[in-house]
Order: structure tokens, then C-alpha cells, then sequence
């Protein structure tokens, strides 16, 4: 905390200087101002407070506790920011490993998945916005080549349908719920859905497919039971 005393026509100048010289420090300017303007003009270059000769003791003694709280409430902001930043963060990236058969939650818990699971988190891993349609799966699959985008052969990629990915999804997340685990993919109504998360593929060498690998015919059956 600083009080500035001097000039008056000087004041202006001086407050300047010091608040370039003392950012963060309470500043006090003590003059006899000769009206509005001086002291506007010093609080705008500035000054916390003017104060002048006739101003009261006791007021003075009020201002100085006042801009003391001010500094000790700033300095408890800071320190409690800093302890935030010290504190390690939670990790937040779900990464696909093992070729993709695996994805792995920033907990560390890890879901074993299959054919049709593994390309459709793939699909979430280079989606622009983390982001896929439900019309454009099933078209893709409908013009697939040797494989589709979500792990259909051709001879079957007729049979994929929007309402499948559902039944994928949905069995892919109770799969994580036995496992404690949030799996964030939220639906978009009327468009898709989108995997509220980071996710990346972690590159590794050639590994075995599970022995168990679904493809998207495995959960058609489901699809019309619960249709």
C-alpha cells in the first residue's frame, strides 16, 4: 500500500508513474484537488482512492483497512489458484490399443471389444468433432467394398441399419457400466452420436484379433428382438 503525497498538478503524473512501477500495490493519492475533474483524471491513471487534507482521520484509517483487505483477499486467490494448478489433473483421454481391440479409459480400466465395437470407436478416433451419423454408418456400410465401417462382410452389409449401431452402442455401454466405467458416447436425436471425450489410436505392432469377433449380423437378431 502506497499514499502518494504531492502537488496537486503533479499528482496525475506521478500516480502514473508509480502504478507502472507497482501494479498490483493499493495507491493513495493525498492533495488538495481543486474539483472533479483532477481527481477523475487521477483515479483513471491510477489511483484506488483521492483523498484530501480535510478529509477525516478516521476515514483515512477506513480507506487504508479497506484497501489492506482488498490485498489480503487477492493474495488467498492467488495462493489457492496455485495450489489448484499444483494439484495433478485427472487424465482424460480414452485411448484405443492393442490394434484397436482394446479400449483403455483415462481410469485405466480396460474394455475388451469386439470387430464391430473396435471400428466403430475407431470411427470416433478420426471423426471430425468426435462425431457419426446413424444414416451415413448404414450408407457406408450399404456401399461398402471388402469391408465395411463397422466390421460387416459384404455379403451381409445389406442388412445394416441404423437401428443395429443402436444395439452396438447400447450393448457396448452396459459392457462398460459392468466395469464401472462412463462410457461418454451421447446421442444426437435426429442425427447420430457423438463420443464426448478425447480419444486417440495408439500405434503398435500387428496384434491377434480376440478369439470372440462380432460382426454387425451378430447384433441384428438383437435389433428386432428389442425393436
Amino acid at each position: 500500500m502506497i499514499v502518494v503525497g504531492c502537488p496537486t498538478a503533479e499528482m496525475p503524473e506521478v500516480i502514473a508513474s508509480v502504478r507502472a512501477s507497482h501494479p498490483g500495490a493499493g495507491l493513495i493519492a493525498y492533495a488538495p484537488f481543486e474539483g472533479s475533474e483532477q481527481r477523475v483524471r487521477t483515479l483513471l491513471l491510477g489511483a484506488d482512492h483521492c483523498v484530501e487534507p480535510e478529509t477525516s482521520a478516521a476515514e483515512i484509517a477506513a480507506l487504508l483497512h479497506a484497501l489492506a483487505r482488498r490485498g489480503a483477499d487477492i493474495l488467498a486467490s492467488a495462493a489457492a489458484h496455485e495450489r489448484a494448478a499444483d494439484k495433478p489433473r485427472k487424465p482424460t483421454l480414452w485411448r484405443l490399443v492393442n490394434k484397436g481391440w482394446t479400449l483403455v479409459a483415462p481410469s485405466g480400466r480396460a474394455l475388451a471389444l469386439t470387430a464391430g465395437e473396435r471400428e466403430l470407436m475407431e470411427r470416433f478416433s478420426v471423426a471430425p468433432d468426435r462425431r457419426i451419423r446413424r444414416m451415413e454408418e448404414a450408407g457406408d456400410a450399404g456401399e461398402a467394398g471388402e469391408h465395411d465401417a463397422i466390421g460387416t462382410a459384404p455379403e451381409s452389409a445389406a442388412k445394416v441399419s441404423p437401428r443395429v449401431i443402436d444395439v452396438m452402442i447400447s450393448r457396448l455401454r452396459r459392457k462398460a457400466a459392468q466395469k464401472q466405467v462412463g462410457l461418454p458416447i451421447r446421442a444426437v436425436p435426429g442425427w447420430g452420436y457423438v463420443f464426448a471425450g478425447d480419444i486417440e489410436a495408439v500405434a503398435e505392432p500387428d496384434a491377434p484379433a480376440p478369439a470372440s469377433t462380432e460382426r454387425v449380423t451378430d447384433v441384428s437378431s438383437e435389433a428386432e428382438t428389442v425393436a
